[in-house]
């Protein structure tokens, strides 16, 4: 496995965590609140509905303000978004080029080959027709 390869799939791990905490962090926001609120229901602070309406409110308020944030919008900004665009390239470009040398060592015709070869039997086609026509 090349060292590229490797930086890849520790970046691929790395963005993972982060999103899966990001995740959690989020999730044991949401219970914190229900708890919070459940507690204004019982003291008889808030309704049920208003307790309801405040939770979900508030967990839309903090998944705007995640969305929004300057991190998020800044990720593509990242070297660490633009050494795994560069990384995909090159693995693409490697991967390119073996393919390219696979087909030569076996000696697998290219399109190109394909074309120019179709080319020629069409023009040996139409010599015969003229020929057949010309000695009739």
């Amino acid at each position: 496995m090349s060292r590229l390869e490797v930086d890849v799939k520790s970046i691929q791990k790395l963005i993972r965590s982060r999103v899966t905490k990001a995740q959690k962090t989020l999730t044991d926001f949401e219970g914190q609140a229900e708890k919070v609120v459940k507690e204004w229901v019982n003291k008889g602070l808030k309704s049920q509905t208003e307790g309801r309406k405040q939770v979900e409110k508030l967990v839309q308020d903090v998944r705007e303000t995640v969305e929004s944030s300057d991190l998020i919008k800044n990720f593509r900004k990242t070297n660490v978004y633009h050494l795994a665009l560069q990384a995909k390239d090159e693995l693409e470009k490697r991967v390119a080029d073996t393919q390219e040398k696979v087909f030569e060592f076996l000696n697998v015709p290219t399109k190109e080959d394909l074309d120019r070869l179709s080319k020629k039997v069409d023009e040996i086609g139409r010599k015969l027709k003229s020929n057949g026509r010309a000695r009739k």
